[in-house]
């Protein structure tokens, strides 16, 4: 009778990297390739020794065979990996963090999950009466930022608040009139009326 093979997580889509264990019943030798390929009949093939870790989307094929040469079918499953990408705000100032392709909108939408290998440009906005000054965490600079989603990445992105001049009133004006040419008045002379 033919082996059978136990994964430790069925094939589909998870959130971060994934470390895979193969069980085959009978105690059988497993051969496994994560490319695509037949196992069997593949030069890439790899004998089972140890935990497959999976970090990216992954197709893994493996078969067993057991003592008296039975082999089993050949298995496979395709893992999908998505890794989450985190915005934080700071500074004195405020804005938005939008990103390409879509998912961040920040403002109101800070997290957002990248299939793994996807690049992700973040733009930042600021609002009025601020500026945008620096990316950090896993950009830097000040123009756009794009990550690589080959793991979680965390980016913050800093505001500053606009400094303005004050701006004097009508009322703060002192119209002098009938002064002398070349006279001067003191903050004291203002003052003493």
């Amino acid at each position: 009778q033919a082996p059978v093979i136990t994964p430790s997580a069925s094939c589909g889509t998870y959130t971060g990297g994934q470390t895979i264990t193969l069980t085959a019943n009978e105690g059988g030798v497993i051969y496994y390739t994560t490319d695509g390929s037949d196992p069997i009949t593949s030069g890439s093939r790899q004998q089972y020794a140890a935990p497959i870790s999976i970090t990216s989307i992954t197709t893994l094929k493996y078969y067993a065979v057991d003592a008296a040469n039975n082999l089993s079918a050949v298995v496979s499953q395709t893992y999908s990996i998505n890794y989450t990408l985190t915005v934080t705000k700071s500074g004195t100032g405020s804005g938005a963090v939008t990103s390409n392709p879509a998912g961040i909108s920040c403002g109101t939408d800070c997290t957002e999950n990248y299939s793994s290998g996807t690049s992700v440009t973040l733009t930042a906005t600021p609002d009025t009466g601020s500026t945008f000054t620096i990316w950090s965490g896993a950009c830097t600079g000040t123009g756009t930022c794009t990550v690589m989603m080959d793991a979680a990445k965390n980016v913050t992105a800093t505001f500053a608040k606009i400094n303005r001049a004050p701006v004097a009133s009508d009322s703060s004006i002192v119209v002098l009139k009938d002064m002398p040419a070349g006279a001067m008045l003191s903050a004291s002379d203002a003052d003493s009326d």
